[in-house]
């Protein structure tokens, strides 16, 4: 995936036309739904966790956070994920399913969409206060039509149980928003459509599109500690030298 990452692209463009952030956030739906067929929770979807790959086509990485043998109604309490995007259930510490994933996307769109997520604010426990409490608004108005606003109404519902996604349809339920009408899912599942934005991308090696901040760091290998059982194994090796066995053949 060399063509960058969305929080670049937002960067660069500040906002999306809504046709991108359909293309992506359509790709997102397909992805999150995927990984809850297979009882895994994502937690952590934000634009830095969303690469381009040379053709213009997302991947998700980064699965640090990721929780997995999460069936439809398993609960889990860890408090993780990026501020900006944090279920109100994750910050209230009562318990997430697999619907802070479709809080999270909620998000994402509305930030493609508007420019910044529906909540933000430098200081981090006003924008924790808000997103428990402030009610949804959208800025600037223009940037959102009614369709758009009830994808995300539902989307950014602060109790789970309500929230677009949380039925055993799971991922379906988006599917069948009519912001998402214009998407032949197939055809997107089967990568059928021309990304309206294309990286540029010179050659296998190129991370051009990449925040130096990122790229200029040097490259280490993991210190791991050694285990005590190989550390004993060596104490003891002394001991085996010059001691040679040959089991007996079964075919004997």
């Amino acid at each position: 995936a060399l063509g960058g990452d969305l929080y670049r692209l937002l960067g660069q463009f500040e906002k999306l036309s809504e046709k991108m952030a359909r293309f992506y956030a359509g790709s997102l739906t397909l992805a999150l739904a995927h990984m809850h067929s297979l009882d895994l929770i994502y937690r952590d979807l934000k634009p830095e966790n969303v690469l381009l790959d040379f053709e213009g086509h997302i991947r998700i990485t980064d699965f640090g956070l990721a929780k997995d043998a999460m069936e439809m109604q398993d609960k889990t309490h860890t408090f993780c994920g990026t501020p900006d995007y944090l279920a109100p259930e994750i910050i209230k510490s009562a318990g997430h399913g697999r619907g802070v994933d479709w809080w999270s996307l909620g998000t994402m769109i509305y930030e493609m969409l508007g420019g910044l997520p529906p909540f933000y604010s430098d200081n981090v426990n006003i924008m924790y206060d808000r997103i428990l409490r402030a009610p949804l608004e959208f800025k600037p108005e223009k940037c959102f039509d009614d369709v758009s606003k009830s994808l995300l109404e539902g989307l950014l519902q602060k109790d789970p149980e309500k929230r677009l996604g949380s039925g055993e349809a799971d991922g379906g339920e988006l599917r069948a928003h009519a912001w998402f009408a214009p998407i032949d899912w197939a055809k997107l599942e089967a990568r059928g459509y021309v990304p309206e934005f294309k990286p540029e991308v010179k050659g296998a090696t190129d991370t051009s599109n990449f925040d130096e901040e990122f790229t200029a760091q040097p490259v280490q290998d993991t210190a791991v500690p050694e285990s005590a059982l190989a550390a004993a194994s060596k104490k003891d090796q002394p001991n085996f030298d010059g001691f040679t066995f040959v089991a007996d053949s079964h075919l004997k």
